[in-house]
């Protein structure tokens, strides 16, 4: 994760009272850098050319709005009625499912 970024995300997501070098904060470091990966993934997935988006303001709230949706349902979370995922766990799922129909063809 890009260190401008991960500073943001740290601000945003307002975990800037974490210790250094404590086992709480290594775990909180490697949880966000996992959701860094879905959340860039997804995003390449769901825009044309996002690598290239990626480092523009509107490409960099994006992400941040991804991991935080991401760290904030840290469980899957679904609702009792519809027995449904949250959105964004449902948009991976079918991105998947798109990429397997692509690769099949």
């Amino acid at each position: 994760m890009p260190e401008e970024l991960k500073k943001l995300l740290i601000l945003h997501l307002r975990l800037d009272d974490l210790e250094e070098g404590t086992e709480e904060t290594e775990e909180t470091n490697t949880l966000l850098e996992f959701y860094y990966s879905v959340a860039y993934e997804f995003a390449c997935g769901a825009i044309d050319n996002f690598e290239s988006k990626a480092d523009t303001a509107k490409g960099r709230i994006l992400l941040l709005q991804l991991i935080q949706n991401l760290y904030d349902n840290r469980m899957l979370i679904t609702d009792k009625k519809n027995e449904k995922l949250n959105i964004l766990m449902t948009s991976v799922i079918r991105q998947m499912q798109f990429d397997d129909l692509l690769e099949g063809s």
